[in-house]
């Protein structure tokens, strides 16, 4: 397609102009209206710098308004491609590119302003407007091709006859005016670009408090998240145009959906459908939202299952959408192929609206408590953290029935995450094996539940033939489709994994079954998970750590394994007491100390220093000269991982020689317990098995 006819087609989906829709006197009391036309007031500011050119620039005018203004929070629509118009009539000045970035990041960095926009992770999308600019939390799930859009054209006024430069940047679609028509014969005067484009999907496994601590930091910042709490005057359409686009959106999700299973049977979103209208959630969310987001900045790269928090233009415009083809597409082949991946890539923005990236932040943890995160303990801090570690273990303690050592092995579990991968080794991953827990009174399952309240991030998986049949547990690659459908354990960094092998039953294992024990087994040990995308596939680094309950020991991999020794007799009232004694203990603001505590634990730096580190070799020869088989090399991993957590948990930037006595006679202890039972190696089996 030559760039004339580009530029025709792109034409055909022309954005009109929604500027005088709101006017100032339909405007609620006290909101004034550049919160919702601040394109406006650019256009006003750029016409009046053209007109005075030896007055104050136009963008020093524009920085020196919206400062003014930015007193007051809340910023629902943005300003954007007039500022070219300018930009080429100056052609020794910056880029009007980089004056738009310029722009956007001052405007983010001033104090409050990021916190006050909407978040798409908590505003239903029928109460945001097209062209608003808002947040967005999410893990990226997959990558679409890079697009090809018109960073720079002309257009012509059919009344005044004025040609202007604009810009689809930042945009699904052309931007025109009613009265004006897009230059199409000027192919040498048009600049394309390149955009990214990825999907993103809400966080999976974050816990409900997390969420809602995000929600209640948005809320407390922002007087006016979302257009609906701004009154009925301020609704983006009216009501005879949200029936039509209502019904319209229906309509097509039906022919979609039909297309897509001539059965009419409609697949799990979370468990590996191909249902092209399936947010592709890796896991069951009732509140998830998706996105397609796309980035303009090539330097910048984006990892697949990292997290970010995007703030950029939401494109809501229901043409957008791809519709089905209606005809008969036996005779068209080229159709028939292609259908899929252009539902996929193009659904109706209700459902999955499009994000234009002006800024995003990387996401280190999911606790909203915490803003800024500090690799140190400061020493006016010592105190207080040294009491949440004494808290949190009393805790535990009771409610493992009195184990103060299992007490010990779960707290460093919950901090855990991996520090370095050298030589095949995957250092600080901290797989622990609680077994012999009580069958009775659906103690696995409350447990669980006790544990969600204080890590941010979670799934629980009871290990069933029927979840191990019939699950999808890793990704796999729909090449007609184009896209990656996600599976379970498409996790992001430090979402912990709680998998109930005491509900195992009774069955056979299919194939798909053995593929995901498999994949489960090496998530466990090598904390990777190979994408499956037919003709090969690919591994994706991970951290999640993954506790494993069972009545006997596990089957699967793991590095530590404890026998649970409850102090007390185990009974149903028994168990009950414990649990409902340990929930006693977690008010509202014990919680949020202890869940801080295991945040910033998570994140303090450690080193071994060298005198500690010549005791340590010391110790490793002398133990090896007793019995090399009872202390080998991955013994010697295993006690240096226990003491980065232990000296963390007490907020220790190195090993001294306190926690190292204690760790040894931690892992002495632990091996004490299982004397008595056959030696198991690391991947689950009897030693001397293959």
């Amino acid at each position: 397609m030559s760039e004339a006819q580009l530029i025709t087609s792109l034409a055909s989906h022309t954005v009109f102009s929604s500027v005088s829709s709101v006017s100032s006197s339909t405007m609620p009391a006290g909101i004034p209206d550049w919160r919702l036309n601040p394109w406006q007031w650019v256009d006003q500011i750029v016409e009046k710098s053209q007109s005075s050119p030896n007055s104050v620039s136009w963008s020093d005018q524009v920085d020196e308004f919206f400062d003014s203004k930015l007193q007051t929070p809340g910023v629902c629509s943005i300003p954007g491609h007039q500022i070219v118009e300018k930009s080429q009539s100056s052609p020794n000045s910056v880029s009007w590119s980089d004056q738009v970035d310029e722009f956007f990041d001052s405007k983010l960095q001033t104090p409050g302003v990021w916190h006050e926009l909407p978040s798409l992770n908590d505003t239903p999308v029928h109460e945001l407007q097209d062209g608003q600019l808002v947040r967005f939390r999410a893990m990226v799930q997959d990558n679409f091709e890079t697009e090809l859009y018109l960073s720079q054209f002309r257009v012509r006024d059919l009344n005044s006859g004025r040609i202007r430069w604009v810009t689809s940047k930042y945009r699904d679609l052309v931007a025109c005016g009613p009265r004006e028509e897009l230059l199409s014969d000027e192919s040498d005067q048009v600049v394309h670009g390149e955009r990214q484009s990825f999907y993103c999907v809400s966080v999976p496994g974050e816990a409900a408090w997390a969420a809602e601590g995000f929600r209640r930091r948005s809320d407390s910042a922002s007087p006016i998240p979302s257009t609906s709490k701004m009154g009925n005057h301020l609704k983006r359409r009216n009501t005879v145009d949200d029936a039509m686009e209502m019904a319209e959106s229906e309509e097509s999700s039906k022919r979609i959906r039909t297309q897509a299973h001539p059965n009419g049977a409609a697949s799990d979103s979370t468990t590996g459908s191909n249902n092209s209208l399936s947010l592709n959630l890796p896991l069951p969310d009732a509140q998830g939202k998706a996105a397609i987001i796309k980035f303009y900045n090539s330097n910048a790269s984006f990892s697949i299952n990292d997290v970010y928090e995007f703030v950029g233009i939401i494109s809501l415009d229901p043409s957008l959408a791809s519709m089905p083809h209606e005809g008969d597409m036996e005779q068209d082949y080229f159709e028939q192929f292609n259908q899929q991946e252009r539902l996929v890539q193009s659904p109706p923005p209700s459902l999955i609206p499009r994000l234009h990236v002006i800024k995003q932040k990387v996401v280190l943890h999911s606790n909203p408590n915490l803003t800024e995160m500090s690799t140190v303990v400061p020493e006016s801090a010592t105190e207080s953290f040294l009491k949440c570690r004494d808290s949190l273990h009393d805790i535990l303690k009771k409610v493992l029935l009195g184990d103060g050592l299992a007490a010990d092995y779960l707290m460093c579990h919950l901090m855990a995450k991996i520090y370095k991968r050298q030589h095949g080794l995957v250092l600080g991953k901290f797989a622990l094996n609680v077994f012999a827990v009580p069958m009775e009174q659906n103690y696995t399952h409350r447990l669980t539940t006790f544990l969600q309240q204080l890590i941010s991030k979670s799934h629980y998986l009871a290990l069933t033939i029927e979840a191990l049949n019939k699950l999808s547990f890793f990704p796999k690659k729909d090449h007609h489709a184009n896209r990656l459908i996600s599976g379970m354990l498409q996790l992001s960094k430090h979402t912990h994994l709680i998998l109930d092998e005491t509900k195992m039953n009774q069955g056979q294992l299919t194939p798909e079954g053995l593929n995901n024990l498999k994949a489960l087994g090496n998530l466990i040990s090598w904390q990777k998970v190979d994408y499956d995308f037919s003709f090969h596939q690919l591994p994706f680094e991970s951290d999640c750590p993954c506790l494993i309950l069972s009545e006997g020991r596990t089957m699967l991999p793991s590095d530590f394994q404890l026998l649970l020794k409850p102090t007390v007799e185990v009974t149903p009232a028994s168990i009950d007491e414990s649990l409902l004694s340990a929930n006693a203990a977690l008010s509202s603001e014990i919680l949020t100390h202890l869940r801080n505590f295991l945040t910033q634990a998570r994140f303090l730096d450690w080193k071994l220093t060298a005198d500690i580190e010549a005791g340590i070799e010391q110790d490793f020869v002398q133990l090896r000269a007793e019995d090399p088989t009872k202390f080998t090399p991955e013994d010697l991993h295993d006690h240096l991982v226990l003491a980065k957590l232990m000296s963390q948990s007490y907020g220790l930037n190195n090993l001294d020689h306190h926690v190292w006595t204690k760790v040894k006679a931690m892992e002495l202890e632990r091996k004490e317990r299982l004397v008595h039972l056959p030696p198991r190696n690391r991947n689950g089996g009897l030693l001397g098995q293959e």
